[in-house]
């Protein structure tokens, strides 16, 4: 049985023992909850809905959905440290969405976005499609993490893809570069689940990531998350310019195929 499985099926015990023991509403909510996860691919309202006929029960500023999203996160755990600390942070936007994506329940999955300039994938994703009819003209495309969810992979040849924080950089080097630009992703500011789930995918596939943001402190802490995964270096670390627009020209020098 897999992993997460046999920790939904633990966590329904123990509900079952709380609803019973203390009548609580909450708990009886919750059992009520765990008694349909994981669910087969259903949107969170949907699934609210159909349960206490009302879509915004589980919703992120809802008793029950924070309860809910808390439970999910310690549940992947025995070890009690990593459990609390899991469910402290499981109402930030990225883990409530990470946390209800793992027993197969969708939240808002096509307002998580990541801004890509020819950037080659391939499979039965979505995102390989959208990105594979912008190739041809240098078109700058937005991917949502729902068209990320399906089987992809790097295109052939790709083995570094450079990454910015701003979306002038790409909107620039669409204008500037079009077709000939070298592959291209945008987190705009905080990286979304939709930029994780393309950026792990690619480091877990070998791609070489290089990355820059703004040097100022909301940047640098956006750098340090991303300069965390797999292979990831700084991408022109010796430019000078706080802002990614005043070290435009460094950077479109280094975007540019044929140089």
């Amino acid at each position: 049985m897999p992993e997460h499985a046999v920790a939904l099926a633990c966590t329904r015990r123990w509900l079952e023992h709380t609803n019973q023991d203390l009548a609580d509403s909450r708990a009886q909510a919750l059992a009520t909850l765990w008694q349909h996860l994981p669910a087969a691919d259903r949107p969170l309202p949907e699934l609210a809905n159909s349960l206490f006929g009302n879509p915004h029960h589980l919703d992120r500023d809802a008793d029950i959905g924070r309860l809910a999203a808390r439970l999910l996160a310690a549940a992947h755990t025995t070890d009690l440290g990593a459990a609390a600390a899991a469910a402290g942070t499981a109402l930030s936007a990225d883990a409530w969405r990470q946390l209800w994506t793992s027993v197969g329940v969708s939240c808002d999955e096509v307002s998580a976005t990541v801004l890509v300039l020819n950037l080659p994938l391939a499979g039965s994703a979505a995102a390989a499609a959208i990105t594979a009819a912008a190739a041809a003209t240098g078109e700058p495309v937005w991917l949502t993490a729902r068209s990320l969810r399906r089987a992809w992979e790097p295109g052939p040849g790709l083995h570094t893809v450079r990454v910015c924080e701003n979306p002038v950089v790409v909107e620039t080097a669409a204008a500037r570069l079009g077709p000939h630009a070298l592959p291209l992703i945008c987190v705009y500011g905080r990286p979304s689940i939709a930029a994780w789930l393309l950026l792990e995918g690619l480091a877990a596939a070998g791609v070489r990531l290089l990355m820059t943001c703004d040097h100022d402190t909301a940047g640098q802490q956006f750098l340090s998350e991303l300069l965390c995964l797999p292979g990831a270096v700084e991408w022109l670390a010796e430019a000078e310019g706080v802002y990614e627009e005043s070290r435009l020209p460094n950077l479109l020098a280094d975007l540019t195929l044929y140089r």
